[in-house]
């Protein structure tokens, strides 16, 4: 019955979108790298989910996540932001990261 439940739950997934980029990062080739590899997974529009993430019930955690790092910080949308924002946006990604809360 416990297997039969799981293989239902596959089916019902979380709809995992990627909207369009509407903005891009403007700096050196070396920092977008490292940007890209430590926060487009869950701060941006291009998000590429791997296997494990579209197991049922770990599905909707990631999906929440990407979710609320897209609300919070998204470099997709960076054109938006002002100079000012775009600053302090930055730095409290350096402090996430020193901190070691992100990424996860």
């Amino acid at each position: 019955m416990l297997f039969i439940c799981g293989v239902v739950l596959q089916f019902i997934q979380p709809n995992f979108e990627n909207p369009p980029v509407t903005g891009d990062l403007n700096v050196p080739t070396e920092v977008k790298a490292i940007i890209k590899r430590s926060y487009f997974a869950c701060h941006s529009n291009e998000t590429k989910l791997h296997l494990f993430d579209r197991v049922s019930l770990i599905s909707w955690k990631v999906a929440q996540h990407i979710k609320d790092g897209r609300n919070s910080l998204n470099f997709s949308e960076w054109g938006k932001f002002t100079t000012a924002q775009k600053t302090d946006k930055l730095w409290e990604a350096v402090n996430f990261a020193l901190a070691g809360a992100m990424p996860l």
